[in-house]
């Protein structure tokens, strides 16, 4: 029989969790161990026979952190006495509040970047982690190792853990990466694009006959014997167009003909500068690879990193028999920079941050990114304009008054390319016309008020 009293008014042992009591005689206590820091019970109590029949008492008391402060080993019972012998160990240095954050993980920018193989540098868990420890009064001890923890000792003939170890798993939900793919971007050859991309044909064969019509009038014009008549004409052409008219009569039809040019010139001008766009060009631009299917029929070929190919099953659904393996996305980019014939699958936000921070001469429009949820994103959204959903949202909601935005003259306005019309074509001219009777009014109120005084 034991005396329970002498065990229970021993100081140390007044704060145990747990009393685990063991029954016949047991020689592997390792297990107890085991399940009592797998469940964090350290403030607990094992009793326990040996082989030798002698009654072990064993308690694990922790300090504010939980960890192992001392290791009182009860052992011999003699007489209903018990022989203690306690084996101290050093104190860890703590921080405030005697704990700290230990990080550990791998390189993965951008939530974890490493200056060296032990120092976190950088990161969103980095940022995320110190905001925690300052809410909480705590430090952060940037490595990936317990340095200054004690190593294990032997207690009993089994090794304890003398540092004690709360592990926070969680999966970094605030922010969600999507793979895509990197492929070079298609090349562009501009050349002049055709005539009739910029108007229509019965356009440029009315200006064709416009000149021709003009050419033959001034030529007759020019040969008339009224001589005053033709010289009123053509110093109405200079003050019209503010040339001076001094050259003699024979070279005035030339000089005609060209004005004429530059006023029609100057009218399409004006069209081109109101639209924006310069139709006598064009980019030229080649096919874009943007889907996975097309990738699989280029001779582009598939790099991967190691942590990508263990997180995507894409791979899987290629018909490439070949890709390249690389230990880091650092590696795949810089060997996809120096080779135009290399796809990777990478993530946005490694792409650009690798991209800014290692290759800062390369830039990144040269080359084009694509997903599969994006290609089926905006085929969805091409669907839902087709079907007029913005026009219903823009005269439902954003005009209550009931105008439509983008109505004029009872045709709402042009989404797709089109060559000029004729009435784009006499629109310039007639804001042209309307200026110069406005001269002529103002030139004949001038030439009344003149007469009147």
């Amino acid at each position: 029989m034991y005396n329970t009293e002498i065990l229970l008014s021993n100081l140390s042992l007044q704060k145990a969790k747990i009393m685990i009591i063991l029954l016949g005689i047991t020689s592997d206590i390792n297990r107890v161990f085991a399940f009592l820091k797998a469940f964090s019970l350290r403030d607990s109590l094992v009793l326990y026979h040996d082989w030798i029949k002698y009654l072990k008492i064993v308690t694990w008391p922790s300090d504010e952190c939980g960890n192992l402060k001392q290791a009182p080993i009860y052992s011999d019972c003699i007489r209903n006495k018990y022989i203690s012998n306690q084996i101290r160990t050093k104190e860890v240095n703590k921080s405030i509040g005697k704990c700290e954050f230990h990080i550990h993980g791998v390189h993965n920018p951008p939530f974890s970047v490493f200056k060296t193989s032990n120092t976190v540098k950088d990161g969103i868990e980095l940022k995320l982690i110190s905001i925690i420890a300052n809410k909480v009064g705590l430090k952060i001890k940037n490595t990936t190792k317990y340095d200054g923890i004690p190593t294990n000792k032997f207690l009993l003939g089994y090794p304890i853990g003398l540092h004690s170890t709360d592990t926070i798993k969680y999966m970094p939900r605030y922010y969600t990466e999507t793979y895509m793919w990197v492929v070079p971007r298609s090349a562009s050859h501009p050349h002049w694009s055709n005539l009739t991309n910029v108007f229509k044909l019965k356009t440029w064969l009315f200006i064709s006959l416009s000149l021709i019509f003009i050419s033959v009038s001034m030529k007759y014009v020019s040969t008339s014997n009224n001589i005053d008549i033709v010289t009123y004409v053509f110093a109405s052409w200079g003050v019209f167009l503010n040339i001076p008219v001094g050259e003699t009569s024979n070279k005035i039809p030339v000089r005609i003909i060209f004005i004429t040019w530059v006023l029609i010139s100057v009218a399409l001008t004006t069209i081109f500068q109101a639209f924006m766009t310069s139709f006598l060009t064009d980019p030229g631009k080649m096919h874009q690879i943007n889907t996975f299917n097309e990738l699989e029929q280029t001779n582009l070929k598939i790099s991967l990193a190691e942590n990508t190919f263990y997180h995507s099953n894409m791979l899987f659904y290629a018909n490439k028999s070949t890709f390249l393996m690389f230990f880091n996305d650092c590696q795949m980019l810089e060997f996809c920079f120096r080779n135009s014939s290399v796809a990777a699958l990478t993530t946005e936000e490694r792409f650009f941050y690798i991209s800014q921070l290692y290759f800062r001469n390369v830039s990144t429009s040269l080359y084009h990114t694509f997903t599969e949820n994006g290609i089926s994103f905006h085929r969805t959204l091409n669907i839902l304009v087709e079907a007029g959903i913005v026009d219903t949202i823009v005269e439902r909601f954003l005009d209550p008054s009931g105008w439509i935005r983008g109505q004029i003259m009872g045709r709402t306005s042009v989404h797709d390319y089109a060559p000029l019309s004729m009435f784009h074509m006499t629109s310039s001219f007639i804001y042209i016309l309307l200026g110069y009777l406005l001269c002529i009014v103002v030139f004949v109120l001038e030439f009344v008020i003149g007469r009147v005084r």
